[in-house]
């Protein structure tokens, strides 16, 4: 290789040695991503995620509802294989198909992502956050017999999905009245049953 001067071609120098021109590495992928079980997911039975890259890299991954919501975090790892776990926490409710996984490697400053979907189904439903109204109760002056009065009930949802109630309501082991109804993720709903 020579180079020189435009203006001056005396000023020049040229390279002492061969250089070769070799073949560049095939940009990075992941060749192959699963998710075992595709259903059937729950607390016990966690889902496992395997992905398979062209090249040795770090990898990261992360879990979504099918609204979008990251609602877990994969273990990290490194090298060409990638395996990790992700179960359902037992404090909320979830339940469905659309759930997730984007998992992600870098290699030589090069970044993949790819992304396998899986279904949580015969999950065990969870309760909620549940509280009474605290003024919800009101002393009746002189009550006279067969005289009815309201309890409020709020019932909050903490989470991802939306959730079906029916709230049987007690004073003491005595069952006094129900309310039912659909409370959506981070919503609260106010039964008011009459007694």
């Amino acid at each position: 290789i020579r180079i020189s001067s435009v203006s001056d071609p005396s000023i020049q120098d040229t390279s002492e040695g061969n250089f070769a021109i070799s073949a560049l590495p095939p940009p990075l992928a992941i060749g192959s991503i699963s998710a075992t079980p595709s259903s059937g997911i729950s607390n016990w039975n966690p889902v496992t995620i395997q992905a398979g890259a062209n090249h040795s890299g770090s990898w990261s991954g992360t879990i979504h509802h099918p609204s979008g919501a990251q609602i877990g975090t994969l273990a990290g790892g490194t090298g060409s294989a990638y395996s990790a776990a992700w179960a359902p926490p037992a404090a909320q409710n979830f339940c469905g198909s659309g759930f997730y996984a984007v998992v992600q490697v870098t290699a030589g400053g090069e970044i993949q992502t790819a992304t396998i979907t899986f279904a949580v189904e015969n999950y065990p439903a969870k309760v909620g956050q549940v509280s009474l109204v605290n003024d919800a109760l009101q002393p009746i002056a002189n009550p006279q017999a067969g005289q009815a009065f309201y309890v409020v009930a709020v019932i909050g949802n903490n989470s991802t999905g939306a959730l079906s109630c029916f709230s049987p309501l007690t004073v003491g082991n005595s069952y006094i009245g129900a309310g039912a109804g659909t409370i959506q993720p981070g919503q609260q709903l106010s039964f008011f049953v009459r007694c």
